[in-house]
């Protein structure tokens, strides 16, 4: 078992089963996280917080200071640099917007605003600064998901992904400028065992929920221009 001393040597894998050092709980089906290579387990950190100290169905465990104990299971995972290509669901939107990027980009990285004009977005929270290694908690469509910020191109590409009831999704979006303003294009991938279960009903739902999202933005953008 490895130690809580952070390694240099890191990978990412999909656990079945994490509990607290001193056996306080267990959670199953923890989506990522990442520690030393060569572990068969590992001690490792997460980062942020749970709704209260005892929910975990947050999807992840994220106290700062708890040490946790995972067995990982499969092999190594490296963080994402692009959506899913393989995944059974996959969808890709775009939209022109007369406003200035900086506009677009301030809404688009102000986690903590996106319901004030995201209508789709009933709660949304990140504790500090819109940056790779952070992560946020939201609920789209009465779904609660924590993402992780994997890039960040400032004022041009974001990825982040995050998984949830058994749906893993990876989400890209790159803004350009163009002549009168920005061209943004969006893609996201979805993986699961839900999603292969349905991947005609999971393909319409983030077909419309993009198109939406991408309506949002260019509405609350063009308002403020």
């Amino acid at each position: 078992m490895g130690t809580a001393e952070e390694p240099q040597d890191q990978g990412v894998y999909q656990f079945d089963q994490v509990k607290a050092v001193d056996g306080g709980f267990t959670l199953d089906n923890l989506a990522w996280s990442s520690c030393h290579s060569s572990y068969t387990g590992c001690v490792f950190r997460q980062t942020g917080k749970c709704r209260t100290s005892g929910d975990l169905s947050c999807g992840t465990i994220r106290p700062r200071s708890l040490i946790l104990r995972a067995e990982r299971r499969g092999g190594v995972m490296s963080t994402p640099t692009g959506i899913d290509r393989s995944a059974p669901v996959i969808a890709h939107h775009q939209v022109d917007i007369r406003a200035p990027l900086d506009t677009v980009w301030r809404l688009h990285t102000d986690v903590n605003a996106w319901p004030t004009w995201q209508t789709d977005i009933t709660a949304a929270h990140l504790d500090g600064v819109f940056e790779p290694g952070a992560s946020f908690d939201w609920t789209s469509f009465g779904f609660s998901v924590t993402s992780t910020i994997y890039e960040v191109a400032e004022r041009a590409r974001v990825l982040w992904g995050g998984a949830a009831g058994g749906i893993t999704g990876v989400h890209e979006w790159t803004f350009t400028e163009s002549e009168g303003g920005v061209h943004v294009v969006t893609s996201e991938s979805f993986a699961g065992e839900p999603v292969r279960a349905d991947a005609a009903g999971m393909q319409a739902l983030l077909d419309a929920s993009l198109v939406s999202w991408l309506g949002h933005l260019k509405a609350a953008a063009e308002s403020r221009a």
